[in-house]
């Protein structure tokens, strides 16, 4: 452990804190993985952490780095190319409003780790004890666990996850980069990890499974009733709508609400920003109200109908298209 100052308003966790979080992390030391607090010294504390792995007999070998990359000049491309040669990967973790995060998600790229930001402090904790758990643990985890619910989407609306079945295991994956990352996980397990996420891809759809739909780890969910929906659901998501002037819509339920999410991509691929798009939402009564969509990422826009009303028929339109799309809210 190295400890810094506190920078750009981001209160450092005093000495106790950081006593306990070495404590809680002796188990993890003895498989190599290093938490490092950097800041102007960042460049020869990576350094210091790469020769001390290279004369350690660890299995897993794993640095962890807190700082606002903000640091002496040095050749970080270089360390963290040579960390990655080394067999070991190399995390960060993004503090304070000034952060340079170009710098930060460059060494986690290369380095083979991941990218966080710590808005709070007392986030900390959980973020080391994650990526300790990420890198001592086998990838394959083969524990009883029930998905649970954290965001709804195409693949999961209409499905009462309080009654699905365990699962038996799954592949234990994360997120590479936190800050920028295009998917959108809906199910995660009893230690938080993705079990199904989907992303928008140029003009189409990805989406990954982490568990299993045979009897090795799905045998109780092969006679749920949800698993024949959630599956016709899934595919049905990844499946490319055709639709004119390049506008993709899709919508979610949650909570009596409809979630209208549209991506606009040029016929190359490319993010259409700046769209004035709005929707014409018509409800069972045949009363209707148009929405104007705000663009919330690169090519992605999006709206929230009203509370109570999830049987819509949503279109989407903008000011050089005509009507686009319609699809029924359900």
């Amino acid at each position: 452990f190295s400890h810094g100052l506190s920078r750009g308003g981001y209160g450092i966790p005093g000495w106790s804190e950081w006593n306990t979080f070495r404590n809680s992390f002796r188990g993890a030391a003895r498989t190599g993985v290093i938490i490092l607090l950097l800041y102007e010294t960042a460049f020869t504390g990576l350094r210091m952490a790469h020769q001390w792995l290279q004369a350690s007999d660890a299995q897993i070998k794993h640095i962890i780095v807190l700082s606002d990359g903000r640091s002496e000049d040095g050749d970080f491309r270089g360390i963290a190319r040579s960390i990655r040669d080394s067999g070991m990967t190399l995390t960060v973790v993004a503090v304070g409003d000034d952060a340079d995060i170009p710098m930060m998600r460059m060494l986690a790229d290369i380095g083979g780790g991941r990218v966080y930001a710590a808005d709070r402090p007392e986030n900390l904790p959980r973020i080391f004890t994650r990526e300790a758990s990420l890198a001592s643990r086998s990838t394959i985890i083969e524990e009883p666990f029930a998905p649970r619910l954290v965001r709804p989407a195409q693949a999961t609306n209409g499905i009462d996850w309080s009654a699905a079945p365990q699962l038996g295991g799954y592949v234990g994956t994360a997120e590479r980069d936190s800050l920028k990352s295009p998917a959108i996980t809906s199910l995660i397990s009893d230690k938080d990890d993705p079990v199904y996420a989907a992303w928008q891809y140029g003009l189409g759809r990805a989406a990954a499974f982490t568990s299993d739909a045979k009897p090795k780890w799905a045998a109780g969910w092969m006679i749920w009733p949800g698993f024949g929906q959630f599956w016709t659901q899934a595919f049905r998501d990844t499946l490319r709508h055709e639709s004119a002037g390049g506008l993709t819509p899709r919508v979610e339920i949650a909570a009596g609400r409809g979630h209208v999410l549209v991506e606009a991509t040029t016929p190359e691929g490319g993010s259409r920003n700046n769209l004035r798009l709005r929707t014409h939402v018509i409800a069972p009564d045949l009363s209707t109200t148009d929405i104007t969509l705000d663009q919330t990422a690169a090519g992605q826009y999006e709206a929230v109908s009203p509370p109570s009303c999830a049987e819509l028929t949503w279109s989407v339109s903008s000011r050089t298209t005509d009507r686009l799309e319609r699809r029924p809210a359900r």
